[in-house]
């Protein structure tokens, strides 16, 4: 009789953790790989509704006015190794679970993003320096449907440079990955 009990006591735990798991929205770690700016992102949680983001790659991005030279005209490219780190704070994680169109890691947020770029592999106007830095404050959605993700952020950003030349910049990204 103390084993049944023992048993159903267990049952118990189980089913509440398991419905527990359903109902209440949270963060957990994954591993991507993004396409358009090509990375290796790692997304690992912080608390329930926030992650912390490293994502080391190879990527398209532009010229930032003041940490470039004013010689260059039309689209100016660089394409360079970058380091972007981010904290993010997903507000909707809830709502959607309520919703039923939950997912982890699949929702609004806000975050704080750091991003290094180092020397340019190739590009068609001269840096002041071969590095850069830029932090920003950004608004951003997630969404992973079927193992592949949808990211897009924008918001303020401050870059500058190793000479101490700076500025503020628009900060807008997209890009499509695959979770695994």
């Amino acid at each position: 009789m103390k084993n049944k009990f023992y048993i159903f006591l267990i049952f118990v735990f189980v089913s509440i953790n398991c419905i527990a798991n359903d109902t209440i929205a949270f963060s957990c770690k994954q591993r991507k790989i993004s396409f358009i700016n090509p990375g290796f992102e790692i997304e690992l949680p912080l608390h329930r509704k926030s992650t912390f983001v490293i994502n080391p790659g190879i990527g398209y991005n532009i010229s930032y006015p003041n940490i470039s030279d004013f010689t260059s005209s039309g689209w100016l490219y660089l394409i360079a190794p970058f380091i972007d780190l981010q904290y993010r704070y997903y507000y909707n994680l809830d709502i959607r679970n309520k919703k039923g169109v939950f997912s982890p890691n699949s929702a609004n947020f806000i975050s704080l993003k750091g991003l290094y770029r180092g020397n340019a592999l190739k590009s068609n106007f001269s840096r002041t320096t071969d590095n850069d830095y830029s932090i920003s404050l950004n608004w951003g959605l997630q969404r992973i449907k079927n193992k592949t993700y949808y990211n897009f952020n924008l918001g303020p950003m401050y870059y500058l440079d190793f000479i101490g030349n700076s500025g503020v910049f628009l900060n807008i990204e997209f890009n499509i990955g695959r979770v695994f």
